[in-house]
């Protein structure tokens, strides 16, 4: 059901932001549903590698966000020379089965290790303020978030510019965009190229949590 900010009263249809919301969700899944296909085989072919190029530059809404803008300067780099080696195509594979979350070696239901932040930051706990996301093996939301709590830190539902850092749950949560990243790592991501905001997994964060 729309709220009344959402009708746009002049119709009474759905204000256009609305619509807008809902076909940039429909289109993300469409593409990831595509890259899905293209990397279930092994193999990426150059007709491939085109079509996902033309997809970026024909929906140019999607080449700021993370990971398309990603893969699109990959697919970029590729094409550039006019030919595609083995190495680049392997690359590319590599990169799509992260963005679709699925590890090299198994298609186990887990979170990606991309886009954690490099080199690996040190977890300072006191004064600083975190945002979980995912499903945690370390515990329920509310064991991991006294941890933080009992060692000087903050805890916050979303994701903003006091946002130190947010660690990702090494099981993917239903309610992300896909299964392997979600709208609050989409926004860290943003957030970290200007911002010192980092982005750790569950296994880098328990890691500072049992070493103290």
């Amino acid at each position: 059901m729309f709220t009344r900010d959402e009708i746009d009263e002049s119709d009474a249809q759905p204000h256009p932001s609305v619509n807008l919301h809902r076909r940039k969700a429909r289109d993300r899944s469409e593409i990831l549903g595509a890259i899905r296909g293209i990397v279930a085989d092994g193999y990426v072919g150059d007709q491939e590698i085109i079509f996902l190029g033309k997809w970026l530059l024909t929906n140019s809404e999607f080449l700021e966000t993370w990971p398309f803008n990603r893969l699109m300067s990959r697919i970029g780099d590729i094409l550039a020379d006019g030919r595609i080696d083995e190495d680049e195509r392997e690359s590319l594979h590599e990169l799509m089965l992260e963005i679709t979350g699925r590890a090299l070696e198994t298609f186990e239901n887990k979170s990606t290790t991309f886009p954690l932040t490099r080199p690996m930051p040190q977890v300072v706990f006191d004064s600083n303020e975190f945002v979980l996301t995912g499903k945690f093996i370390y515990g329920t939301r509310k064991v991991c978030e006294s941890e933080i709590l009992s060692r000087g830190g903050s805890c916050c539902d979303r994701v903003t510019l006091r946002t130190s850092y947010v660690v990702i749950g090494d099981l993917s949560s239903r309610d992300w965009i896909s299964t392997s990243w979600g709208r609050k790592i989409e926004l860290a991501a943003k957030y970290a190229e200007t911002h010192p905001v980092h982005i750790v997994s569950e296994k880098h964060w328990a890691g500072h949590i049992l070493a103290g």
